[in-house]
C-alpha cells in the first residue's frame, strides 16, 4: 500500500480545493496536496510553461509510491504522471477530467472562454493555450482507475469515460 495520497487541483490551481476530502480520509497515510504555480495564490515558477512541466513539477515534490486523486485538468497531469512514471502510481482517481483528450469529439463544451472570462488573473496563458492530447497513449495505463464523472457535465461529457 503507498504511504501517501496525493491531490492534484483542477484550473483553480489552489491546494485547498481538496482539503475536506483528504480530511475525511480515515488511512494511515500522508495526504499531499499540490498547488499550482501561477495560479491563484502559489506563487510561479518559470520552469512550469506546459502541462507536461506539471507533471514534473509534482514528482520534484514527491518520489515515492502514491494514490493520486486529481480533478478536471488535474487529471490530466496524472496520466500524464501516470505515463512517465508507472511504477510509482499505485491506484488513480480521476474526477470530472478529461484526461488529454479532445472533448469535441463527445460534443463537450470548449471551457477556455468562460474560464478567462472567470479567472482572467489566474490563467496563465500557456495553460488556456495549452491542448495536450494523450488519447492515444491511454490505454496503456496500468495503475487500477476509478473515474467519476457528473451527469450533466457539458464540458466532459458521460460518454467520454
Amino acid at each position: 500500500m503507498a504511504n501517501q495520497i496525493v491531490f492534484l487541483p483542477g484550473a483553480g490551481g489552489r491546494p485547498g480545493f481538496w482539503k475536506p476530502a483528504a480530511d475525511a480520509i480515515s488511512l494511515p497515510v500522508a495526504k499531499v496536496l499540490i498547488g499550482w504555480p501561477g495560479f491563484g495564490d502559489v506563487p510561479e515558477d518559470p520552469a512550469v510553461m506546459k502541462l507536461t512541466d506539471l507533471a514534473d513539477y509534482v514528482f520534484n515534490q514527491v518520489q515515492q509510491p502514491m494514490y493520486l486523486v486529481a480533478q478536471s485538468m488535474g487529471g490530466v497531469v496524472a496520466i500524464l504522471m501516470t505515463l512517465k512514471r508507472p511504477k510509482l502510481i499505485e491506484k488513480l482517481v480521476l474526477v470530472g477530467s478529461s484526461g488529454g483528450v479532445d472533448m469535441v469529439q463527445f460534443n463537450g463544451e470548449d471551457w477556455r472562454a468562460d474560464y478567462l472570462k472567470e479567472l482572467p488573473e489566474t490563467a496563465p496563458t500557456w495553460f488556456v493555450d495549452d491542448r495536450t492530447d494523450i488519447t492515444h497513449s491511454l490505454n496503456s495505463i496500468q495503475a487500477p482507475t476509478l473515474l467519476m464523472r457528473g451527469q450533466d457535465d457539458h464540458i466532459q461529457p458521460l460518454c467520454c469515460g
